[in-house]
């Protein structure tokens, strides 16, 4: 009898069968056309890289959750990455630094993490996304990510989709010297232990429309700035026509620490995680606006239309044959 405990992977690390495997493939297939119409170039960086450049910028805070080894050719300690975003700011500070702006690109790829990564507890995953590097901020760069971002996710089947719209350093820029106590009571939204100064953005949360309106003339002007700046994007993305509700939250920075005045998560009806997120961030005087979809999350939710037709045939079907049946979308198994 076999001893499976030696086929035993480590927590978090798993097989994928033919199914969800070939329905995976489709979906990176179709997310990738589809940034390419948009005029995303595709990019491939490496697993492994040197920690220093793994940890520039952003990438500080992907540390705990990056697997480390030692590298014998160079005696130096690598990093498994934990993120692609972080090796896109890299690639265009030095491989294309003299690139004309704006840049775009995309990207599909395994990453690994220390720490589980979502409801299911993988730890390695299927990361998938774009980035638009410009010079300075812009409503049109942080619109066309979000839009491109529905419309892609749209694309390979998913429905009822929740885009929620963010301002994550609002409460920052308006409240700089808040206690330890006050932080902690507006991540829980403990709303007893809240200034009314802050409360009136948890109550304006919700959905976009209304949130806009909510939110009375009397804002101090740095935070009108952040939330006008919020309702062109929103606009922009109702322009579109693309079916998804939209909800907005001014506070809710988790997650988002290293985003400056625009961020996005995305949901989906039935997954549990969200399906992807993103935001506009900086990248040495550059400012990056991308959006990340992580695979693992919305497997099973994947259209399966791809799905090949197999047809078994005689082992000594003549080659002309098998190719006229491929032209015609069938998958052959030749009996033996």
């Amino acid at each position: 009898m076999t001893n499976k405990t030696k086929f035993l992977l480590p927590a978090g690390l798993r097989d994928v069968l033919p199914d969800e495997a070939e329905a995976e493939f489709s979906a990176i297939k179709s997310l990738v056309e589809n940034f390419a119409k948009w005029g995303y170039r595709l990019v491939s960086t490496p697993m492994a890289e040197y920690e220093d450049s793994l940890y520039l910028g952003s990438g500080e805070s992907l540390r705990n959750q990056t697997l480390k080894l030692f590298d014998p050719q160079n005696q130096q300690i690598m990093g498994i990455r934990a993120d692609i975003t972080t090796q896109i700011a890299r690639l265009v500070q030095s491989r294309m630094e003299n690139e004309k702006l704006p840049i775009r690109l995309c990207y599909a790829g395994n990453i690994l993490r220390a720490n589980s990564a979502n409801t299911n507890g993988d730890r390695q995953l299927k990361q998938v996304g774009v980035e638009l590097i410009t010079e300075k901020p812009s409503a049109a760069a942080d619109a066309e990510i979000a839009i491109l971002a529905l419309e892609s996710l749209l694309e390979i089947g998913l429905q009822e989709i929740t885009i929620d719209l963010n301002t994550p350093k609002l409460i920052q820029i308006i409240f700089p010297n808040l206690d330890e106590a006050t932080s902690q009571a507006l991540h829980k939204r403990e709303l007893d232990s809240l200034p009314a100064e802050i409360i009136q953005y948890i109550k304006a949360s919700g959905n976009a429309e209304n949130a806009f309106k909510i939110l009375n003339d009397n804002l101090p002007e740095k935070a009108r700035t952040q939330i006008e700046y919020l309702r062109s994007v929103y606009e922009k993305i109702i322009e579109t026509g693309l079916k998804c509700n939209i909800t907005v939250d001014f506070i809710e920075n988790r997650g988002f620490e290293y985003h400056e005045d625009f961020s996005f998560s995305l949901f989906a009806k039935g997954i549990r995680d969200e399906i992807g997120r993103g935001g506009r961030y900086k990248i040495g005087k550059l400012n990056a606006s991308g959006f990340t979809c992580y695979l693992n999350s919305v497997s099973e939710r994947l259209n399966l239309a791809t799905k090949p037709k197999f047809q078994e045939i005689e082992a000594n079907l003549p080659y002309s044959e098998i190719k006229k049946l491929h032209t015609q979308g069938i998958s052959v198994i030749k009996k033996l």
